[in-house]
Order: structure tokens, then C-alpha cells, then sequence
């Protein structure tokens, strides 16, 4: 619905069709199914691509380097009428390059938009020319089915846990706030693993493994 709302007011000028870019953070099933229904849900309210709206699609390919110089000359060589983007590396990206600019952004995936600095509150409206939606689990909400997990497992306390995360921007959100709330489980205890993230494609030669 966040998208209709930016695109109905100049959909409803007969025969323009509006311009939507959207920037995708990489190659992953769940990003690009998240591009197919948001192309669907606007078709299905009537709004046709190739003739209502043109789509265009950018993939970073988990480069932040990479979407900027792929928005920017998007923006250059052609009007755009609205951005859309889809996780936490190209929604920061394009942040970047829109903060200054009135074209509106919508994000999509994004875990912690509140600590990206893109609204101030869940909820409440960003008061600029963005604005979205998350869908996370509540880090107490995800402590409390470890608690859960473990309560019958005959084992000392605390039970020491590794907390595998890479620098990622969500995943170090993700860290930030299962730390913050942990202390709330005497049961648990965290050592955190941590790992740099690698952007770009990565390919595994095929092993056959033993049974």
C-alpha cells in the first residue's frame, strides 16, 4: 500500500507512465520474489507495467559502492518518479544518494530502520521523503524460544552460546540487539563470532560427499 500511496497522485494523469527504480542489495531468492510481488500487487490494483509504469532494476550484487554508482547514473540519464529498495545495503545506499533530493524512497527488508536513521520511531512518520516497512522478530521474542529450546537439555548454567554474525549492516543490528536483551535470560550466555562480510558472487566447487 506504501507504494500505491507515492504513485497514485501522478498515475492519475492519463497517458504519463511513471518511471520506478528499484534497487536490489544482491542475488537472493527472497530479494528478488520481494521485487516479483511488489510488481504483482500493483498490477493486480490496476496499474500495468509497460504501459501505467516502467520498471527499472538495479542489483548492487552486495556492493553499497556498487548501488550508488548504479542509482546515480540512473538519475542522470533518466526521470525517475520513485525508488524502491529492497534490504539493508541498497536502502543505506540510496539513502545516501536521495537524503538532499524530494524523490520519495520506499524500502522493503530493511531490520533495523530505526537505527539506519531512516524513521524515528516503528510507526511514526519519518517526516522526509522515506518511508517503508520491517518485518523482524523482536530480539527478546527470539531469546525467549532459545530459553525454551534448552530449559530440558541437562546441561550447566549458563549455556554458553556462539553468536555467528558477519559485518553486514543488519547483521550487526541483529547482534547489537540480542546483547542488549540477554541479560534478561539468566540461562544464556553469549560469545560473539564475528566474521567480515564478503560482497559479490561466490561460487563452491562441487564436492561429492561420503555417506
Amino acid at each position: 500500500m506504501l507504494l500505491v500511496l507515492c504513485l497514485s497522485p501522478d498515475l492519475g494523469r492519463a497517458g504519463e507512465k511513471r518511471h520506478v527504480v528499484i534497487v536490489e542489495t544482491m542475488t537472493l531468492p527472497f530479494l528478488q520474489s520481494t521485487t516479483a510481488w511488489m510488481r504483482k500487487g500493483l498490477l493486480s490494483l490496476g496499474y500495468k507495467d509497460g504501459e501505467d509504469v516502467k520498471f527499472t532494476v538495479l542489483n548492487a550484487e552486495g556492493k553499497s559502492d556498487r548501488a550508488t554508482e548504479l542509482l546515480s547514473d540512473t538519475l542522470a540519464a533518466e526521470k525517475v518518479d520513485m525508488v524502491v529498495t529492497i534490504a539493508t545495503l541498497a536502502s543505506r545506499a540510496t539513502r545516501q544518494v536521495l537524503r538532499d533530493k524530494e524523490l520519495p524512497q520506499v524500502f522493503a527488508l530493511v531490520a533495523d530502520p530505526v537505527g539506519e536513521g531512516f524513521v524515528s520511531a516503528i510507526g511514526e512518520k519519518s517526516g522526509s521523503n522515506i518511508t517503508g516497512s520491517s518485518h523482524v522478530v523482536p530480539s527478546e521474542v527470539k531469546l525467549r524460544v532459545v530459553a525454551q529450546s534448552i530449559a530440558n537439555l541437562a546441561v550447566s548454567r549458563p549455556f554458553r552460546m556462539g553468536l555467528l554474525r558477519s559485518s553486514y549492516p543488519s547483521a550487526i543490528s541483529d547482534a547489537r540487539y540480542l546483547f542488549a536483551q540477554v541479560g534478561k535470560f539468566k540461562e544464556i550466555e553469549f560469545s560473539e563470532l564475528a566474521f567480515d562480510y564478503a560482497p559479490g558472487e561466490r561460487r563452491c566447487a562441487k564436492r561429492r560427499v561420503p555417506w
